[in-house]
């Protein structure tokens, strides 16, 4: 009587509590060591130490080193508030880099360390937190190298920072599940949009939570492992729907906003040139992120095209075999829920989850990245913590020896490929070694070599991106989808560099330059017009045609081809610039003020344009005031030598009574 008056009390206090303990509560770790943490941390983050040497490389340069907006507190402030912001914490952190020490790339490289610091001592929180207190995930995750592309990478802060705010919202929602007390849930709320503001990553904090309680709840189901699954969901959607259902339609909104309001992707259409073969591929790059959890001795700064197997037929068999593998884990992950091991199942689909949004499920032009991993390792660390406690149950010693060896690789690893970060051409030269292929790599070494005039040894480079064929041919995209991806490139015109078409072009149009400086006029021409059938951005290539021709004074032909320019872009002003040379050439004066009065029109701040009317005006005797008020708004907008010094020149001799 008296034991079951007990368990009486004992039911009843139970129901008057809060709610169900996470498996932190009733699943206490072998190990809590906050001590032992706390030198991870301290360690993980001295292991990236030499990258506070780097300098910029890759996106720093538009993100960082070229960026208005981060150049004062102010600027970034009104770029976060003004219109539509994209990614305002990350440009904030910037900001205050910038207020700290100026471009110096030390000191971004050193926040970046400051902030990698921050998530190690987040994840320490959560996985204690979830019921794994032992340090050994904690230090898989410090040294883990395919953290390298986050943390020595200065553009790696959206993923630093994303990856920290998700932490602390899925470690203030543990803590709101244990107390039910309102502000962990306003905690929650914020940290989920600071996440989403640092990247569109912070999305999955919703889907993170609804996987805790769908993995609680199943465990907690009576019967067999089919209605325990079943039981699992439903408990979820009654018991739990008031407080995870509003953050996931808040985070529905952040999806449109992202989606309708800011900018898309430039990828078009489906990976392989079909459904089938973008669900293939995406298998691909989940069972490549496995393997580097795994073995992560293939890391590399860019998997672009043509750096990844894409699969192009549903017969691919890699993808095939891929899809298998992926399939065949989730399906295992899910049954070890209802079969009660929750700690495994959970931190196994947490990497499923947390890669998501990047899985190209909707394609999007970046296909893979080291630094999307940042959050998903933590699920495949905290599995290898899992086993290492597993193992020391069994085996002290073949414990450490495991862990050890495992340690050590990881290290060995991280600073055997950290320093490829330091600079741009050490960067890429590295992507182009281990993917020859690789379009995105060779092209920014076929650009470092052009720009610097050292034209013989970019021609390797430009001469092997023409090699692969283009993306778009092999998957078969219609005239449709090709100008789609023209009105993004037209739209985003500095980025001619990470848009597949835009790459091409520049490389037909670099290489054609070069040919024509050789004296390889013929070799030239044939080049522009293979380039200009690829479909988008025809007009360049003929008006490269008509400078060729020009500089050799075939006026006729010259003419030919900037008339078709014109015609195949109207608002090509530089075209319309261009004929009015030929025009001037020819002696027919009227059409040559005509065409430059036209590229005007479509560009007000052409300074070669204002210099060149001026002089035409001059000519045709026109008042000396409106020439003189040409050349000063010539001038002002910029002029490069020697027509800055003409231009000066004649102003005076104009103004001069």
């Amino acid at each position: 009587m008296k034991s079951g008056k007990r368990g009486g009390s004992e039911r009843k206090r139970r129901t008057a509590g809060p709610a169900p303990q996470p498996a932190a509560d009733r699943v206490p770790p072998p190990v809590r060591t906050s001590g032992w943490a706390a030198l991870i941390v301290l360690a993980g983050v001295l292991l990236f130490v030499p990258s506070l040497e780097y300098e910029f490389v890759f996106d720093d340069f538009t993100l960082v080193r070229d960026n208005e907006a981060i150049q004062s507190l102010e600027q970034a402030a009104r770029a976060t508030v003004q219109g539509v912001a994209y990614r305002p914490l990350r440009t904030l952190s910037y900001a205050l880099d910038h207020a700290v020490g100026g471009m110096d790339p030390f000191v971004f490289h050193l926040s970046n360390l400051a902030w990698f610091a921050l998530l190690l001592a987040a994840a320490w929180l959560v996985l204690r937190a979830a019921g794994l207190g032992d340090a050994a995930a904690l230090a898989l995750f410090a040294a883990h190298p395919v953290h390298v592309d986050a943390v020595t990478y200065i553009s790696g802060r959206r993923d630093l920072l994303s990856a920290l705010f998700i932490l602390l919202a899925f470690w203030a929602y543990l803590q709101f599940r244990r107390t039910r007390r309102a502000w962990w849930w306003a905690v929650v709320l914020t940290s989920f949009l600071l996440a989403f503001m640092a990247k569109e990553l912070g999305i999955v904090v919703p889907a993170l939570i609804f996987l805790y309680e769908w993995a609680e709840e199943t465990a907690a189901a009576e019967g067999g492992p089919w209605r325990r699954l079943g039981q699992g969901i439903g408990r979820t959607l009654r018991n739990g729907w008031w407080y995870w259902l509003p953050v996931t339609l808040l985070g529905a909104g952040l999806v449109v906003y992202k989606v309708f309001l800011t900018a898309t992707s430039g990828k078009v259409g489906w990976w392989g040139g079909s459904f089938v073969t973008n669900l293939l591929t995406v298998a691909k790059v989940l069972a490549y992120d496995l393997w580097l959890m795994v073995l992560p001795i293939t890391l590399r700064a860019d998997y672009s095209y043509d750096g990844f197997p894409i699969a192009y037929t549903w017969a691919d068999p890699l993808g095939l075999a891929a899809a298998a593998l992926v399939v065949a884990l989730i399906a295992a992950l899910v049954w070890l829920v209802a079969a009660g091991r929750r700690q495994t199942a959970f931190w196994g689909l947490w990497f499923f989850v947390a890669v998501l949004p990047m899985a190209h499920l909707v394609p999007h032009h970046e296909l893979l990245a080291e630094h999307y991993l940042l959050l998903p390792s933590l699920g495949a660390c905290a599995l290898g913590g899992l086993g290492l406690v597993w193992l020391h149950g069994r085996s002290r010693r073949l414990a450490w020896v495991v862990g050890g060896v495992v340690m050590a690789f990881f290290v060995t690893v991280l600073l055997t490929h950290s320093p490829v970060y330091r600079d741009n051409v050490t960067l890429f030269a590295d992507t182009v070694a281990k993917a020859p292929r690789c379009v995105r790599a060779n092209r920014v070494l076929a650009e470092h070599h052009f720009n610097r005039g050292e034209y013989d040894r970019a021609v390797p480079y430009l001469e092997r991106i023409l090699a692969v064929p283009p993306l778009f041919e092999r998957e078969r995209a219609g005239a449709e989808e090709r100008r789609r991806l023209t009105r993004v490139m037209k739209k985003r015109g500095g980025e001619y560099v990470n848009r597949e078409v835009g790459m091409y072009m520049t490389t037909y149009r670099q290489l054609g330059h070069i040919y024509e400086t050789r004296g390889e006029h013929q070799r030239a021409i044939d080049l522009f017009l293979d380039g200009s059938r690829l479909g988008a951005l025809e007009d360049m290539f003929y008006n490269d045609l008509g400078n060729l021709y020009a500089r050799t004074g075939r006026w006729d032909d010259a003419a030919r081809w900037f008339r078709r320019a014109v015609a195949d872009d109207p608002e090509n002003y530089m075209a319309w610039s261009n004929l009015a040379a030929v025009h001037a050439e020819r002696g027919r004066l009227d059409e040559s003020r005509d065409c430059l009065e036209r590229a005007l029109r479509i560009r007000p701040d052409f300074a070669q344009a204002w210099y060149n009317l001026a002089l035409l005006l001059n000519h045709q005797g026109a008042p000396a005031e409106r020439v003189a008020g040409h050349l000063a708004r010539a001038l002002e907008l910029g002029l490069p030598s020697p027509d800055k010094e003409n231009a000066e020149a004649l102003l005076m001799r104009l103004r001069t009574p």
